[in-house]
C-alpha cells in the first residue's frame, strides 16, 4: 500500500499539496504514473479476485484529515466525492488501465489538447470503440476555477486559510485513534433510501421556511400599505404573522 502512505505523508508534510492542483499532483503521480492497477482494483479485471478498494481508502483517509484540519485544505469534501466517482466512473484517462504505458498504448494519448482517446482496433470491445476520455485534474480545476461559468463554489473549502502555506504549523499531525475517526456518510450511505429521505424532508423544510417567511412580509407590507381604514387580511395559512 505503498501509494497510500506516500500520498498521505506529502499531505500531512507539505502545505502546497492540500491546495487544488497539489492534491491532483500528488494522485496523478503516486497513483496513475507510478503504476496503480486501476483495472484490476475496480473489478475490471479478468476474474475479478483483484479488486481491492485502495484508492478509496486513501480518499477516506483525507476525509478524516480535512475533518480534524478543516481550515488546512483549499478543496471541500464534496471535490473528494467528485475525484472518487470519476475514478469510479471510466470516463477519465487518469483513472483506467493497469500503468502508465498501458494507458499511453491503450489510449492514443495526446498532449497537444486534444481528448484522450480509446483506439477502436484496440478497444476491448466494439461498443467502446472511440469513446472519448479526457483528463480528469483539467475538468475538475475548470469545474471549480472558470471564471465564465462562475465555478461550482461547493468544490472549494470556504473555511481555507491560506497562511497555512507558509505557516509554521504547516505540519499537521492527525489523531489516529478510534474515537477520533468518522464515517464518511456522505459517500458510503449518500444513495440509500434513508438518506435519501432524509434529506428530501430536511430540504422540504427549509424550502416551506422560506415560503413562510415571504408570505408574512408580503403580509405586513399589505398592512403598511392598507392603513387603518384598509381591509385586514388574515395572514397565511401555517405562518404567524409575527
Amino acid at each position: 500500500r505503498t501509494a497510500q502512505i506516500t500520498a498521505l505523508a506529502q499531505l500531512m508534510l507539505d502545505p502546497f499539496a492540500r491546495t487544488l492542483y497539489g492534491f491532483a499532483s500528488v494522485l496523478e503521480r503516486e497513483f496513475s504514473s507510478f503504476g496503480y492497477q486501476f483495472d484490476y482494483r475496480f473489478g475490471h479485471g479478468p476474474d475479478g479476485n483483484e479488486s481491492a478498494p485502495i484508492f478509496i481508502q486513501m480518499i477516506d483517509a483525507v476525509y478524516q484529515l480535512m475533518l480534524q484540519f478543516p481550515t488546512h485544505f483549499e478543496f471541500s469534501t464534496e471535490y473528494l466525492l467528485l475525484v472518487a466517482d470519476a475514478a469510479y466512473s471510466g470516463c477519465f484517462a487518469n483513472f483506467v488501465d493497469m500503468n502508465e504505458y498501458e494507458r499511453h498504448r491503450r489510449m492514443g494519448a495526446t498532449r497537444d489538447g486534444g481528448p484522450w482517446v480509446r483506439p477502436g482496433g484496440d478497444s476491448p470491445s466494439p461498443s467502446s470503440a472511440a469513446v472519448p476520455l479526457v483528463d480528469f485534474w483539467s475538468f475538475a480545476a475548470a469545474a471549480a476555477y472558470d471564471r465564465r461559468s462562475c465555478g461550482n463554489p461547493a468544490l472549494l473549502n470556504l473555511r481555507y486559510d491560506e497562511s497555512t502555506l507558509h505557516s509554521d504549523e504547516s505540519l499537521i499531525i492527525p489523531d489516529t485513534e478510534f474515537a477520533a475517526l468518522r464515517r464518511w456518510d456522505d459517500w458510503f450511505f449518500r444513495h440509500t433510501r434513508v438518506a435519501w429521505q432524509v434529506r428530501r424532508r430536511n430540504l422540504e423544510r427549509e424550502l416551506s421556511g422560506k415560503i413562510c417567511d415571504l408570505q408574512r412580509q408580503v403580509y405586513e407590507q399589505r398592512q403598511q400599505l392598507g392603513g387603518a381604514g384598509g381591509a385586514r387580511r388574515a395572514p397565511p395559512f401555517g405562518c404567524a404573522a409575527g
